[in-house]
């Protein structure tokens, strides 16, 4: 009888350990892909304040079908030193990247200890927006001029 006990004993705490661990891998996925779904609806937000800013006129703070001047400080967030640059409160950094007055690259990324994670990048035109999963993905799609 004490031998069984002893197995049910160290069986129950391996079904035990077995589920700690797999909770916590659970728990990690999530966490990762919560971050990559707010990094997405940031940077549809972010695209819509900026097509906005894009059509309205000098004269009400908009820059008049361009995007030259267009920050995040436009859109009420204050970014450190650099105003294309803005990290969130989980340590997600956008970055703003102009490309001529009708383009504008909004790139999402956050550092793991392995390196540098791009969650999304998105191209932002006067009346498109595209949103890539990845850095490499964006590289590799053949984006419109």
């Amino acid at each position: 009888m004490a031998q069984t006990q002893l197995l049910a004993l160290v069986l129950g705490v391996l079904i035990v350990g077995l589920a700690i661990v797999l909770g916590i891998e659970v728990f990690h996925r999530q966490e990762r892909q919560h971050r990559r779904d707010r990094a997405y609806l940031f940077c549809m937000e972010t695209a819509t304040k900026a097509r906005a800013y894009y059509r309205m006129p000098r004269s009400l703070g908009g820059g008049e079908f361009s995007f030259e001047g267009f920050d995040f400080t436009k859109i009420g967030l204050a970014p450190s030193q650099n105003p294309l640059l803005y990290e969130d409160p989980e340590g997600t950094r956008y970055e703003l990247q102009p490309e001529g007055r009708e383009r504008l690259r909004l790139v999402a990324s956050y550092r793991e200890p392995g390196g540098i994670v791009y969650l999304a990048v998105c191209l932002i035109e006067p009346d498109t927006m595209y949103l890539y999963r990845s850095f490499a993905e964006a590289q590799a799609e053949e984006l419109p001029r």
